[in-house]
C-alpha cells in the first residue's frame, strides 16, 4: 500500500512524539522514585544510633536473653550535645543551671538509696523508678541513685559488711562502678534493672558469676572491661563513696528523698511526689499566681 507524502509526514512526527513523551515518563518517574529510596534510606540511617557511643541496640539482640522493655527509650533520654568520653560513651554537660530563663525552677532532685540483693529495692526501681523516668516528668527530674543501703563499713579494717552477704557486696560494686563511669541515669539504670531482673534476691554469701554482669552490661550497652577493671581496682573506693553518700538517719531501704525532703515510698507513687515538689518549686517562685506551676503530665495523675 503506497501512503501519501503528507500522511507519511503526519505518522512520522506521531510517532516520534509519542516516543518522546514515553521516555520522558520513563525518565521522570524512575528519578522521582529513586530519590524517594535514597531519602527513606539517609533518614532511616539517620535515626538509628543519633548518640554516639553508644552502639544500636539490635547489635545485641542476639546476646542477650534479658526482657528488652528494660532498656530505657532512647527516644525518652536526657540528651547532652557533643561532650563525651569516646572510650565509654558517658556525656557531660557543664550546664548545672536548673532555672528556665524567666526563673522556674525546673528540675526536683530524687535521690533513691537502695542495695542490689533487697526485694524492696527490687520492686521500687522496677515499679517506681523505671516508669517514672521514662514519663515525660523525665525534663524536671534530677535523678540520683546509691547503691549501698543497709551495709557497714569498717575503714579501719577495710572491710564491708551487707545485709544480704557477700554477694550483695559485690554486686553493690558493679552497680556503683555502673553509676560512676556512666553517670546519666539514661546509660546506668538499664544496668540496674537488668541486674534486678536477672539476681535471685535475698541472702547468699558467695558472689554470683561475673556472666550476670557482663550479660546486663551488653543489654545496657556498656563497655564490659570498664566494668570488670572498676570491680577489680576500685572497689573498695566505691564502697566509701557510696557509704559517704547514704543517709546516716535511713532506717530502711528503699530510702527515698525528693528535694532534701524523706518521703514515705509506700503512701504514693514516686511521680506523685515529684509533681508536689515542682509545685511548691514553683509556687514560691510565682506566689501561686502563675499557670506553669506544675507540669502539665502531672494533670493526668
Amino acid at each position: 500500500m503506497v501512503f501519501p507524502t503528507n500522511k507519511i509526514m503526519t505518522i512520522a512526527l506521531g510517532v516520534v512524539l509519542a516516543m518522546t513523551i514515553l521516555l520522558s515518563t520513563v525518565v521522570n518517574t524512575g528519578g522521582r522514585t529513586g530519590r524517594h529510596r535514597l531519602d527513606n534510606y539517609h533518614n532511616n540511617n539517620n535515626n538509628n544510633n543519633d548518640d554516639e557511643g553508644i552502639p544500636p541496640t539490635d547489635q545485641y539482640e542476639t546476646e542477650s536473653s534479658f526482657d528488652r522493655s528494660l532498656m530505657i527509650d532512647r527516644s525518652k533520654m536526657i540528651r547532652y550535645d557533643d561532650d563525651h568520653d569516646d572510650n565509654n560513651g558517658d556525656y557531660d554537660d557543664d550546664d548545672d543551671d536548673d532555672d528556665d530563663d524567666d526563673g522556674t525552677e525546673t528540675k526536683v532532685t530524687v535521690q533513691i538509696y537502695i542495695e542490689s540483693l533487697c526485694i524492696d529495692s527490687k520492686n521500687y526501681i522496677l515499679d517506681e523508678v523505671v516508669p517514672t523516668f521514662e514519663s515525660p516528668l523525665v525534663d524536671v527530674m534530677d535523678l540520683q541513685i546509691v547503691v549501698f543501703g543497709n551495709a557497714k563499713l569498717d575503714t579501719r579494717d577495710r572491710t564491708v559488711a551487707c545485709q544480704h552477704g557477700e554477694a550483695e557486696c559485690d554486686a553493690n560494686v558493679y552497680q556503683q562502678c555502673a553509676i560512676d563511669r556512666y553517670a546519666y541515669p539514661s546509660r546506668y539504670l538499664p544496668f540496674v534493672s537488668c541486674l534486678y531482673e536477672a539476681l535471685p534476691m535475698g541472702r547468699s554469701d558467695e558472689p554470683y558469676g561475673a556472666s550476670y554482669f557482663a550479660r546486663c552490661a551488653v543489654h545496657a550497652a556498656m563497655h564490659i572491661p570498664t566494668l570488670e577493671a572498676c570491680h577489680a581496682a576500685d572497689a573498695w573506693s566505691m564502697q566509701v563513696r557510696s557509704a559517704a553518700k547514704t543517709p546516716t538517719d535511713h532506717d530502711h531501704v528503699p530510702w527515698v528523698v525528693v528535694d532534701g525532703v524523706h518521703v514515705d515510698e509506700g503512701t504514693a507513687h514516686l511521680s506523685e511526689y515529684v509533681c508536689r515538689a515542682l509545685e511548691r518549686k514553683n509556687d514560691n517562685h510565682h506566689d501561686g499566681k502563675d499557670d506553669r506551676r506544675t507540669h502539665p503530665y502531672c494533670q493526668t495523675l
